[in-house]
Order: C-alpha cells, then structure tokens, then sequence
C-alpha cells in the first residue's frame, strides 16, 4: 500500500540539516516528494511511499544529533501518481514566496522613499 503524507515538523529543525537529512533518506528509501523551509520556523514536507518506510523517515529524523522535534502536525493526501522523486524546494511555505516578499518589501521602500525622499538620495 502507498499513502501521501503531509507534514509539518516544529522544534528546532531548521539549520540543523533537516532537509538534507529528509531528502537523503528519503531517497535511500525509495519515497517521493518534497521538503521546504517555512517562514515561522517550521519545516514542511510531503512524503509518499509505504507507510513503514515513511515513519522510518521520520525515526531516521528524530535519531539526528542536532534536529529536535517537539511536534509534527500529519494527515493523508491524495497520492501524486507522476511524482518520481524526493526534492528540496526552495525556502516558500503555504503560499508565500521569496518573490511576493521581496516585492513586498520594495513596494515598502518605494512608499517611503515617496513620503521622505531625502533620507533615499545618497550624498
């Protein structure tokens, strides 16, 4: 049986190699999907594969020397029949993006450059 998991790990996990401890073992393992950093500190994952192998996954997680996990939220998804591969995805997380924070900043800095444009000119 193949089930699809989403995950999302808290405790210290980010900067500790968790997504590249995820994404070596789980290649090791035969599963699929992907592992992000988010924004809050967490970390998120879909996994899918045999369920032994999954939590193998997560036991090879929580065995790291410098990755604690204090509290995973998991539920089954829908199965992604195409996938054919672990990967590590860039740093986004349930929606944001690199890009909309960036333009999120300049778009900031544009109002306030507006608003006192001094403070932007150089000298």
């Amino acid at each position: 049986m193949i089930v699809r998991k989403h995950i999302i790990f808290r405790g210290r996990v980010q900067g500790v190699g968790f997504r590249y401890h995820s994404t070596y073992k789980a290649e090791n393992l035969g599963l699929t999907g992907w592992v992000r950093n988010c924004y809050d500190g967490s970390v998120e994952m879909e996994v899918q594969g045999d369920p032994d192998k999954i939590n193998d996954l997560i036991l090879y997680l929580q065995a790291q020397r410098f990755i604690q996990i204090e509290e995973m939220d998991e539920k089954k998804i829908p199965l992604q029949e195409e996938e054919t591969a672990f990967r590590d995805l860039s740093l986004s997380c349930e929606g944001a993006t690199i890009s909309a924070l960036i333009a999120s900043f300049l778009t900031l800095v544009d109002a306030n450059a507006a608003e006192n444009p001094k403070a932007y000119l150089k000298n």
